[in-house]
């Protein structure tokens, strides 16, 4: 959809909120230097709402759930969401807000949110997901930039679901006929949802989540309009008329109105919403599995783990369960994030606390000493970290045995994974990839992307594709600086090959000869 059109439907939406008895002549839709979005058509001190939109032009699941209305098409569409299953499972409010927003599409101007969903973004955003993106292992194709990536995984598990969930839809071409309910239109829906849904507490009820916070996830005419800046303190409320935003900062007529996502790592901010951000790459983390030591005994290994995950899974309130197959053999992740440096200033990758006090009971070297650290990480469950949990200091300079062969193992996975993922971008060689100093670097055109992908070889979705990859290395890079360039641990300086750089030398061998030959990775 060109800009004009964009513009046009977006003053036609300001008439239908004013029309519905909202207060929106402080504003006015207009183009920007992050495309389409709010600006201020006067000036708006501080404290006082920028618009207010009453409740009823709100999309939200709960429109389209419960008691019947009277209506004939919308009793039979209510009755088929209740009845459809993916996967053996009913469909979420989620789901079922994204296919109440295909069903009004369809609806055209006979629906009461015709103007709102004509505002709506077309394929111009679809197109800035990697969930859209094709590989089709060709290293030109924007999804294969990311290859073997949490991000790459991640997109190819919403595709899987999207196939499945059209799958179910295709049984009921009465109720959701593939014209307004085909493949493209769901990747539609689901692209509008995750990058514009936004969580209100509204009367009426919603998406519930584990929070229990009283707010619904919705899909919110005007408010979700606004695009993001990670310094805005502007911030939703209730009004007589309904809901608002009010301004956290004077603002002048012209001024652009940005709200903030959120604290989202980019890999969030790429998949939902289609950019990046060189200020979010703080918040970006990556993870390593923690797998079962080559020199181990494999079903003491699985004890092991099956008793960690009994203990975290009480910890979350009985989510897991011990008699579950999948608490036995699926691997822990250990997660890497940034925290502040202390020495040098800014920022610097670390793993997780809790993912130190899970390795120390997963590696722990006796039997006894792998009780222990079961007892400490069930006390960490409790706010009590306990004697020599990983919660006490710095784990990378703790002199506790448990801790210090944890820490090995730990670095073993960075390293190994950090050689994975550079295969994996030497692979994609058609890609320009720059070795930035910092987070995203001083010449990383990523720092706000918001155009199309592809339009030029090497336009801003590389950039995006850079700042995410740059931010993995870096993280995995971080943690295991203890490692000498042989691959070995330095943290004691004891001389020859430890329990753990024996295992991630077989485990990257075991790699290397599987995708000899130039293959493409698994």
């Amino acid at each position: 959809m060109k800009e004009e059109e964009r513009l046009r439907r977006g003053a036609d939406l300001l008439e239908w909120i004013k029309s519905e008895g909202g207060d929106v002549d402080s504003v006015r839709i207009a183009g920007g230097p992050g495309g389409v979005g709010v600006f201020c058509a006067r000036d708006v001190p501080r404290g006082v709402p920028f618009f207010q939109c009453p409740v009823r032009c709100v999309m939200r699941a709960s429109d389209v759930k419960g008691a019947r209305r009277g209506d004939a098409d919308d009793d039979a569409f209510v009755a088929a969401l209740d009845a459809l299953v993916v996967d053996d499972d009913p469909i979420d409010d989620r789901v079922r807000l994204q296919l109440h927003l295909l069903n009004e599409r369809a609806r055209g101007s006979r629906s009461k949110w015709a103007p709102y969903v004509r505002s709506l973004p077309g394929r111009e955003l679809v197109g800035n997901l990697p969930v859209s993106w094709a590989c089709e292992e060709d290293p030109d194709e924007l999804l294969c930039g990311l290859f073997d990536t949490h991000m790459f995984r991640k997109a190819h598990e919403d595709k899987s679901w999207l196939n499945k969930l059209s799958g179910a839809l295709l049984e009921d071409p009465r109720n959701f006929p593939a014209d307004a309910f085909g493949p493209d239109l769901l990747l539609w829906a689901h692209a509008m949802y995750w990058s514009r849904a936004i969580r209100l507490k509204l009367p009426g009820g919603g998406f519930s989540s584990a929070s229990n916070d009283g707010k619904t996830d919705c899909l919110v005419p005007l408010l979700d309009s606004c695009n993001h800046a990670w310094r805005s303190r502007h911030d939703t409320g209730r009004g007589a008329i309904g809901y608002s935003l009010v301004a956290g900062a004077a603002l002048t007529a012209g001024d652009e109105i940005c709200i903030n996502y959120g604290m989202k790592d980019n890999g969030e901010l790429l998949s939902s919403h289609g950019f990046v951000c060189r200020e979010h790459a703080r918040f970006d983390f990556t993870y390593v599995r923690m797998l079962d030591p080559a020199t181990s005994d494999p079903s003491v290994f699985s004890e092991r783990r099956a008793r960690v995950r009994d203990i975290v899974g009480r910890q979350r309130k009985g989510k897991m369960s011990r008699d579950d197959p999948a608490t036995t053999t699926a691997p822990f992740h250990a997660e890497i994030h940034f925290v502040e440096d202390e020495k040098g200033g800014g920022v610097v990758g670390a793993f997780a606390p809790f993912a130190v006090a899970v390795a120390r009971a997963l590696y722990a070297p006796t039997d006894a000493d792998h009780a222990a650290a079961c007892a400490s990480l069930l006390a960490a469950g409790d706010g009590d970290p306990g004697d020599g949990a990983a919660g006490d200091g710095d784990p990378t300079r703790s002199s506790d045995p448990c801790t210090r062969r944890a820490m090995r193992f730990l670095r073993a996975a960075a390293h190994d994974e950090w050689r994975r993922l550079q295969r994996c971008r030497e692979l994609s060689g058609s890609l320009t990839w720059k070795a930035h100093p910092g987070l995203g670097g001083p010449d990383s055109t990523a720092e706000a992307w918001e155009s199309t992908p592809g339009a030029a070889p090497h336009g801003g979705a590389r950039a995006a594709i850079d700042l995410y990859y740059s931010t993995q290395m870096r993280l995995l890079r971080d943690v295991m600086a203890e490692w000498n360039d042989d691959g070995a641990d330095a943290e004691d300086g004891t001389p020859g090959a430890t329990e753990a750089e024996d295992w991630a030398r077989k485990r990257r061998r075991r790699r290397e000869n599987e995708h000899s030959g130039g293959g493409v990775l698994e």
